[in-house]
């Protein structure tokens, strides 16, 4: 009890004081920022570079601009739109966190400190403001990305200043029930792991192995699958679990690749890991004389072709996010036709710019990497959508939802509609989190969702993902579509196995059992799709003896003479004059002492 109410003030004075040891460096390094003007700010903590040594910022981060932009775009698109929120604009103030704790925390000190300057303010045209009004406290705060940003002590922060936070990224999942303030705008991050088990299932198989990433993101995701995989229907069991430490080298991947040989009938493997890691087990695999045995499944990270050209010919099943959506379509166009001279609001963009294209350009001076060149502005940017940016327009659209419907609340109707009344001049952020908790909020294709009634957790986001199979030939990896899920349908996998690039093998006759492994590891055919079991069906009048304790894996005993098949693991004898039928289901009486009075006098 004593520490629940000094917690506070602990973590109040921790956020202090590791935000003073960056604010010097801050300023003699003159760190930029985004104050783009408006009447209600939303405050944005993103990733816009990738961590540096000594807890410096290194190169431009890809996906930290792109979310970003999205924020921009979303905010663009409600200041256009006169039936939401009308009389109020909406602005933003946006800090880089360099995927650094520190950064990140001294990013939720500024947005709760209420006397700053301006700063670097910018109108939507890139132009400045004529005035230099101090900046307001954010309404409510899109971000962090991830764990490594101190999420936690950020949540903490904002909550204790009541000021609303969002996460766009599944990889916050799990704080939802301990910070009242916190909300995620991401789908769970265990809904792959869900999809993956149905999979496994549609495809008849009982028997696989897992491999895992060391870290909670991936822990919680095989924890998830394990459950999934337990349900009752689907009876899949784990051949092996192998765990992948962080610092793993050469030599713990083959160890990998030859632990899931020794269950060689495990065909399929569902793997949660980083990019970099199953690029690192596919190399194994050929390392090791694997390729074209297993049957790799894996979530939305390997949807990538620097992930899936060491695949090598490997059989490979991945989700991607259903990106047909008309708001990330609209995005995309957006996106395009971004210019260093005509994005001058985002003081990171040209650095982007010359990241992408690998140039230093004197003209733009945004400390970019590559040789010395002549950037025309011209250059084109066009780059696969990163999953964050559904993630940050989703959040815009829940906070534009709860201000809507608190203006609607607290802003009487005037002659000319609704206006900037003083209760959304002077926002209480409190009661904005309520109306968050509440808010119904659209998605793509038009499906609506809203958090749960705790006001705390959010509902998991039913999702749609088109799913590919992945194979990779000298040097081309293609993706082909397999199948879709759409989680707003109560039949929500819809697979076509047909479509699916299978282990070589798999299509020879079953009598070819050539196979790596230990003699156990026979990948069979069936109507071209490999068998993943441990063991094969019993034939009549055979029970299973399991194995190992293990409920997919038996060995097969015929009944004795006079013995029918009660269920699946037991024989039982049959009363006397009778025998087991045919199929051994049940025993029927024999014909042997035939009634005598049917013989002729």
């Amino acid at each position: 009890m004593a520490w629940e109410k000094l917690r506070p003030c602990l973590v109040l004075v921790f956020a202090c004081c590791l935000s003073l040891l960056r604010v010097v460096s801050s300023r003699e390094h003159g760190e930029k920022r985004l104050l783009l003007e408006g009447d209600v700010i939303l405050g944005g903590l993103f990733p816009l570079h990738v961590p540096g040594p000594d807890g410096t910022c290194g190169h431009v981060s890809v996906p930290g601009v792109q979310a970003l932009e999205a924020m921009l775009f979303a905010i663009d698109q409600v200041n256009r739109d006169g039936k939401i929120l009308p009389g109020i604009s909406l602005g933003a103030h946006i800090l880089d966190t360099c995927k650094d704790p520190l950064r990140s925390v001294q990013g939720a000190m500024t947005f709760v400190h209420r006397d700053r300057g301006p700063d670097d303010a910018f109108c939507a045209d890139g132009s400045r403001p004529h005035h230099g009004r101090k900046h307001k406290q954010p309404a409510c705060v899109i971000g962090p990305a991830s764990r490594t940003e101190a999420v936690k002590v950020v949540a903490e922060l904002l909550g204790l200043f009541k000021v609303p936070q969002i996460s766009f990224s599944s990889d916050t999942s799990g704080l939802l029930p301990e910070f009242e303030y916190f909300f995620q705008s991401a789908p769970s991050e265990t809904n792959q792991a869900a999809i993956l088990a149905y999979i496994v299932q549609e495809l008849g198989w009982n028997y696989v192995s897992l491999v895992v990433s060391e870290g909670r993101y991936y822990e919680q995701n095989a924890d998830a699958f394990l459950e999934e995989a337990k349900k009752s229907g689907r009876g899949i069991c784990m051949a092996t679990y192998q765990r992948i430490p962080r610092d793993a080298g050469a030599a713990d991947m083959d160890r990998v690749i030859e632990r899931l040989l020794q269950h060689a009938r495990a065909v399929g493997v569902v793997v949660f890991s980083t990019d970099r890691q199953a690029s690192s087990l596919f190399s194994a695999a050929e390392r090791m004389g694997a390729v074209d045995h297993f049957v790799w499944l894996g979530g939305e990270t390997w949807h990538r072709d620097d992930v899936l050209t060491s695949s090598r010919g490997e059989s490979v099943i991945t989700l991607a996010h259903d990106r047909e959506s008309e708001q990330l379509k609209e995005f995309a166009e957006y996106f395009s036709t971004l210019r260093p001279h005509n994005n001058k609001r985002n003081p990171w963009f040209g650095e982007y710019w010359e990241h992408h294209v690998q140039c230093v350009s004197e003209s733009l001076s945004q400390g970019g990497v590559g040789e010395p060149c002549t950037c025309t502005g011209e250059e084109d940017i066009t780059v696969s959508q990163h999953k964050w940016i559904r993630g940050v327009q989703d959040a815009v659209s829940v906070v534009t939802s709860a201000l809507h419907d608190m203006q609607e609340e607290v802003c009487p109707r005037g002659r000319h509609g609704h206006r900037l009344c003083p209760q959304m001049e002077n926002l209480d952020t409190e009661l904005l989190m309520n109306f968050i908790a509440n808010v119904t909020f659209g998605v793509a294709h038009g499906e609506e969702v809203t958090f749960d009634s705790t006001r705390i957790t959010p509902l998991p986001l039913p999702e749609r993902y088109n799913i590919f199979s992945v194979h990779t030939k000298g040097g081309n990896t293609r993706f082909r579509p397999a199948g879709q899920w759409n989680g707003f349908s109560s039949n929500p996998l819809d697979l076509n196995p047909q479509h699916i690039h299978w282990p070589g093998h798999a299509r020879e006759n079953e009598t070819d059992t050539s196979s790596p492994g230990d003699g156990e590891g026979t990948v069979l055919s069936e109507e071209g799709i490999p068998k993943s079991v441990c063991s094969d069906p019993c034939s009549l009048g055979e029970r299973k003896v399991t194995q190992r304790g293990d409920s997919c894996c038996w060995v097969c005993v015929r009944c004795a003479q006079g013995e029918y098949l009660k269920d699946d693991v037991t024989c039982e004898a049959c009363p006397e004059g009778h025998l087991a039928n045919h199929d051994f289901s049940a025993c029927e009486p024999t014909n042997e002492n035939e009634d005598a009075g049917d013989v002729d006098d």
